[in-house]
């Protein structure tokens, strides 16, 4: 076999293996995670910079006093966020101290782990939904993705958690229309009771993907009672700890997380940007509205938020509805937070809507050529756009809020690119392989 043939051939192999994905992936957050010294933590505000509301509530569980106290002062339990990543972060606490460069480290090392093994997702769904192509495309794409590497290395947060757990949640969908035994629907319902622990926002789509799902295996003729049944009992079973805690603690049935009314406000009120309102009402940045919550408990506190919210809404409909067009656009386009997250000034205003525009504009490129195409799963990623955001149209939207789906919206991108560009090149390099 010819030298060059051989080369590539091992090239190709390389450029698709989930293996090398990863590891590169990887490798990229961790030089940029040493080049940033992220890892270091600023003391300023108790710490409070550090994860904010969930590094807060991690140190409660540290310190041995429970779910409670998501702001800079104690406030009692809470429920302001969903468990699943401030235990994770708090089982960090508890080995390596609290609000230490250690935990610190390792904190966004686990965060870089869940980012790169999204690379191998994204590989698999777009794998099924798209052709090899797309596919390897769009995992190279999510290892060397600029906001992936950033929110994983500069931000302790669950963002990168949920955007690996919906690409599996994406994945394990498209699995079971071909593989939906109760065993499989059991293991359904129990990843998406883990999905609410992490990420409650993605709740709004769980109808969208099941409806999906039972309609087209009730064209196969499969019996879904049984299934629905197992996959109901599981996703019940999960949450149901988290729920008995909730109304034990707060004497209310049914709540996963507390703070809706809350950030209604935020990004609704009189002079409002349509963005969040920081330090002009916000508990976590305002000390008085944070006395506020602590006299009123935590669930009142959101109640009167949510009612003046909705009373603010009922007298200003234009406003609002003003308001709301300019989230639509801020999630879209990125915000003006977008400039300062990634100290853009000057010539460089312009990359925030060179990449973060551009992103959307392929993505619904992409699913507007998955629909004409008639590729099975773009009804999926339809869900992914246009249901998931909702929730930050009527509130507030910042450029992190949008990373959960951002895997979705990469294979999209890399569809668009893919079926339009590179089809070809993508055929030349197969076929010589095969032939070599």
């Amino acid at each position: 076999m010819p030298r060059c043939s051989i080369i590539s051939a091992r090239l190709y192999a390389i450029l698709h293996s989930p293996l090398a994905m990863l590891l590169v992936a990887l490798a990229v957050r961790l030089v940029v995670m040493n080049h940033m010294q992220s890892f270091h933590i600023s003391a300023a505000d108790d710490h409070f910079r550090f994860g904010f509301e969930t590094g807060r509530i991690a140190r409660s569980i540290a310190s041995g006093e429970g779910f409670s106290s998501p702001l800079v002062k104690p406030t009692g339990p809470t429920a302001w966020l969903p468990p699943a990543y401030p235990y994770l972060l708090a089982g960090i606490f508890k080995v390596f101290g609290i609000y230490t460069s250690a935990s610190a480290l390792c904190a966004l090392i686990l965060n870089s782990l869940f980012s790169a093994l999204t690379c191998v997702t994204i590989f698999l769904i777009g794998r099924k939904a798209f052709g090899l192509e797309a596919a390897t495309c769009a995992a190279w794409i999510w290892a060397f993705f600029p906001y992936a590497v950033y929110w994983s290395i500069g931000w302790v947060w669950g963002i990168s958690l949920s955007a690996f757990l919906f690409s599996v949640i994406l994945l394990v969908t498209l699995e079971l229309e071909h593989c939906n035994t109760v065993k499989t629907w059991l293991a359904f319902g129990l990843l998406w009771g883990i999905v609410a622990l992490t990420d409650t926002v993605f709740l709004a789509m769980l109808p969208f993907v099941a409806g999906w799902l039972v309609y087209r295996l009730a064209h196969q003729g499969v019996a879904l009672a049984t299934r629905l049944g197992a996959f109901t009992l599981a996703f019940v079973a999960v949450l149901s700890p988290w729920l008995v805690r909730n109304y034990v603690t707060f004497g209310k049935w049914g709540l996963i997380r507390s703070n809706f009314g809350v950030e209604l406000r935020v990004g609704n009120y009189e002079n409002s940007t349509g963005l969040s309102a920081g330090r002009e009402i916000h508990p976590a940045d305002n000390e008085i509205e944070q006395d506020k919550l602590r006299e009123m408990g935590e669930l009142a506190y959101a109640s009167a938020k949510k009612r003046e919210a909705l009373e603010f809404i009922a007298a200003q409909p234009e406003t609002f509805l003003w308001l709301t067009l300019k989230r639509v656009y801020y999630f879209w386009t990125g915000t003006p937070q977008l400039l300062q997250i990634f100290r853009l000034s000057g010539r460089f205003v312009a990359a925030r809507y060179v990449l973060f525009t551009s992103i959307s504009v392929l993505a619904f490129l992409g699913l507007f050529l998955a629909f004409r195409n008639r590729a099975q799963a773009a009804p999926l990623f339809a869900v992914a756009l246009v249901v998931f955001p909702l929730v930050y149209y009527v509130t507030h939207p910042t450029p992190r809020y949008r990373h959960p789906i951002e895997p979705a919206m990469v294979l999209l991108v890399s569809y668009a690119l893919t079926t339009k560009f590179s089809r070809q090149s993508f055929q030349h390099v197969g076929r010589r392989h095969r032939e070599s």
